[in-house]
């Protein structure tokens, strides 16, 4: 989509634009969310496989070795959500800006800023523990003023803390269509999850644990997850990284700014996924 086109957006175009991004890159933006999910489950089997062949009769040794993989695993499964955060941004980016990209180019242009996802996740979650301890209101407003702290680090090249102020800042005025867009993602998740997932598991629950079609239907089950996961995830990151720069046409002429790199202004030789800050 070339510059010249960014335009304030209603939350009905706004909607429309991200599934219009999702569809004509359909390809490029499963790939992205399918690589690290991939990788993850490639590190799930084998640490499964591993218990399997150390556990004794009766599971015996298993425990020891599970405490110690448990960890493992779940740093695989935040470290790929990250990875496929930032490059889905940095896709979204890359053609809502006219720019040609591709599932490599993308995460290779992330790489670095991974930590900082991560770091940053590990803020705001603190930040909504504490407000869930006090009311569940204060958690979900954390929620909705940091839902944009993965583009902002990610198209600004800001750390952790500054991109959830950031965020802060973009998100003021706007948590409606934010929270639209938190409804919608739970709506299409569960719908995949129906599709994809629930079959399975409710078939599964209609015969004997131990027989073979059971547990293939266990694995049917988890692959459909998998599937649902992948097809899903994207979109939320779409929508807010369409959401990011609608803001930042309203309140700081951002198309403009384009504009002017384009005919050679200030800031036209910057990184591709470097943009510059408007006024607060």
């Amino acid at each position: 989509m070339p510059p010249t086109e960014l335009r304030p957006l209603s939350l009905g175009e706004l909607l429309d634009r991200a599934f219009q991004l999702y569809r004509g890159h359909f390809g490029l933006f499963v790939g992205i969310s399918a690589v690290p999910q991939l990788g993850f489950v490639v590190i799930l089997t084998l640490a499964t496989i591993l218990i399997g062949l150390v556990a004794g009769p009766g599971g015996a040794g298993a425990a020891g070795l599970l405490v110690l993989l448990v960890p493992v695993v779940v740093l695989g499964y935040v470290l790929a959500t990250a990875f496929a955060q930032a490059a889905t941004v940095f896709a979204v980016s890359e053609v809502y800006l006219g720019r040609p990209t591709g599932i490599r180019q993308s995460f290779s242009q992330v790489s670095g800023d991974v930590g900082a996802v991560v770091f940053a996740w590990i803020i705001i979650g603190l930040a909504m523990m504490a407000g869930l301890i006090l009311l569940i209101v204060p958690g979900v407003i954390v929620l909705l003023v940091t839902a944009l702290t993965v583009p902002a680090l990610v198209i600004e090249n800001l750390h952790a803390r500054d991109a959830i102020s950031r965020s802060m800042a973009l998100t003021k005025g706007n948590w409606d269509r934010v929270f639209v867009i938190f409804v919608l993602v739970f709506v299409l998740t569960w719908v995949a999850s129906f599709l994809f997932e629930i079959p399975f598991a409710a078939l599964a629950q209609l015969l004997p644990a131990e027989s073979g079609l059971h547990i293939s239907l266990n694995i049917l089950e988890q692959l459909g997850s998998l599937v649902a996961g992948v097809l899903v995830a994207p979109f939320g990151m779409i929508a807010f990284s369409v959401l990011y720069y609608d803001v930042r046409v309203r309140r700081e002429a951002f198309d403009l700014q384009l504009l002017m790199q384009a005919l050679g202004g200030p800031g036209s030789a910057g990184a591709p996924h470097t943009l510059p800050l408007g006024p607060e």
